[in-house]
């Protein structure tokens, strides 16, 4: 299976969770993008050091756009807001029967972007929580 993380700006909540995916199931193919992403950007310095301590490795990671194109590579799209479901329904809704809530209680996972570490990793760790609960 693959599956395409995607948040806002590609460069927080997509990368941790592509991060720590990619630990948890090293023969897994998993990417990131973002809905509003500056391509190229590198993940935020924060969003890297919470992901390494859930054992993932973002470092290297450069934020992209998400696409059409891109949505067709995967078979399972996970989005971290209820905003994120919808403005895919808006501008892509043929997308939509592939993508879902990480959260499969349907709860958002909120955007650390500018906040202090604590709460990086406080994200970092949910994501982790809901990657062991949907991959295994």
């Amino acid at each position: 299976m693959s599956v395409l993380f995607v948040c806002t700006g590609n460069i927080c909540r997509s990368p941790m969770a592509e991060a720590i995916a990619r630990h948890l199931h090293p023969d897994g193919s998993f990417a990131s993008a973002g809905l509003y992403a500056v391509d190229d950007a590198p993940a935020s310095p924060n969003a890297v050091r919470a992901a390494a301590a859930m054992d993932g490795d973002a470092s290297r990671h450069r934020a992209r756009q998400f696409t059409l194109e891109m949505a067709d590579r995967f078979d399972q799209i996970f989005v971290m807001t209820r905003e994120h479901v919808a403005a895919i329904e808006a501008t892509m809704p043929s997308v939509l029967p592939k993508v879902e809530l990480l959260d499969p209680d349907g709860a958002d996972v909120d955007d650390p972007f500018g906040m202090d570490m604590g709460s990086y990793l406080m994200t970092a760790g949910r994501i982790r929580e809901l990657l062991e609960a949907r991959l295994g």
